[in-house]
This record gives structure tokens, sequence and C-alpha cells, in this order.
């Protein structure tokens, strides 16, 4: 695809972002400008831009007289990136619960609605995907903007998620409780159920990884 118009930069670093996450550039991958630059149809000046918001938010790396590389996340990484989520998500599905509104529960109901019927027929990949849409969605209704800036330790949890496959059914009803909770404002319930969440889903594929990254 070329990409042309007004917010290319957000473009430009949307797409790249996407091929990591989705798996086409994985972990120790070198991205090789000049061939991603033609691939979007953008200058080089405009992929620096976005490698460099890139390299802020932890998912990729320069490495001096190398290049540019999808990160490789270490095991200690991985269980600070974990620890971190657990404190970050909990306070900011605190501070949504007293501020959403029905149109905004809605909206997060509605990025499961592909997965309730025949949840055990689920792509996992589109499910990742709405997962991750989901808790950004999280952080983004908190109205808290210093939380927003932390929230990239996430991104090291999905770097890994690309390799393990699970089940939808149980993050997928664990997803609906939380959305309940925080329909009728109640903050404390929000708050224990995105922990029970996050160490649900995030501890044992944290554990695994720790193994492939250690």
């Amino acid at each position: 695809m070329t990409l042309k118009h007004q917010e290319l930069n957000d473009q430009v670093y949307q797409a790249i972002e996407s091929l990591i996450l989705e798996g086409a550039l994985k972990p120790g991958d070198r991205i090789y400008q000049d061939q991603l630059s033609e691939q979007l149809g953008v200058s080089r000046i405009s992929l620096l831009k976005a490698l460099q918001r890139l390299e802020s938010e932890l998912l990729v790396e320069k490495r001096p007289r190398s290049g540019v590389f999808v990160r490789k996340v270490e095991a200690q990484e991985l269980v600070d990136a974990f620890e971190s989520r657990v404190g970050i998500e909990s306070v900011a599905v605190r501070l949504a619960a007293e501020r959403i509104t029905a149109s905004e529960v809605q909206q997060l109901r509605d990025l499961f609605v592909p997965f309730t019927d025949e949840p055990e027929h689920g792509d996992i990949r589109d499910f990742t995907r709405a997962d991750r849409e989901f808790h950004k969605a999280i952080i983004r209704l908190s109205g808290n903007a210093i939380l927003r800036k932390f929230d990239m330790v996430a991104n090291l949890l999905y770097l890994m998620f690309q390799h393990f496959e699970y089940a939808i059914a149980v993050p997928l009803q664990e997803h609906y409780r939380i959305i309940d909770a925080l329909e009728i404002h109640d903050a404390s319930l929000a708050e224990q159920l995105m922990r029970e969440h996050i160490t649900n889903n995030t501890l044992k594929v944290s554990q695994d990884a720790i193994m492939i990254a250690g």
C-alpha cells in the first residue's frame, strides 16, 4: 500500500507497528529502511520519525553500526513489564469506571462480538488484536495522560504473545466481566477483575516466554 495524506507520520508509525505486532516483523529482525520506505511509499524522513517513535515505545532498538531491529525481549524485561502492567491497568480501569459513558461501554462490548457465539472457533490473531484494542481503550478512558505514556510496557508482552496459542473462551468472559463492572461504575470490582484477568492470562504466557527469552 502507498501512504499519502495529512497524517502521514501517524500512518507510517501505525503501519510499522502493525507489521511488528502482527508478526510480519519478528523480534530480532533487522528493519531494512530503504526496502520498507519503498514498500510503504514514503520518504526516509517519514520512516525515520516513525522508527524513533517506535524506539521510544520499546518496539525497536538501534544497534551501533548495525542498524534498527525489532526488539528481542530479555527475561528480566518481561518480568518487569508484567509487574508494571498489573499496576498501570489496575489504576486505569478504576479511573475509567468513574467516568465511562454508556456509548463507550458499548464500544468495548463491540470489540468482542465476533467471538461471542463460538469462541472455540475464533481466530486467535483477530482476538489478540481485539484484546490489544480493549486494553488500549481502558488506558485512554482513564483520562490520565501519564498512564498513557507508561502503557508502552505492554508492547514487550505483545512482542512475546505472537509466539503462543491460547484458548479464547476464558479471557473472553473475563473481558465481559470487566465491561459489566465498568457499566455499573463499580471501580473496586473493575480493578479486582482487571488484576485477575492480567494475572490469569499473562502470567502463564510470561513464564513460558521467559524460558524462551532467557
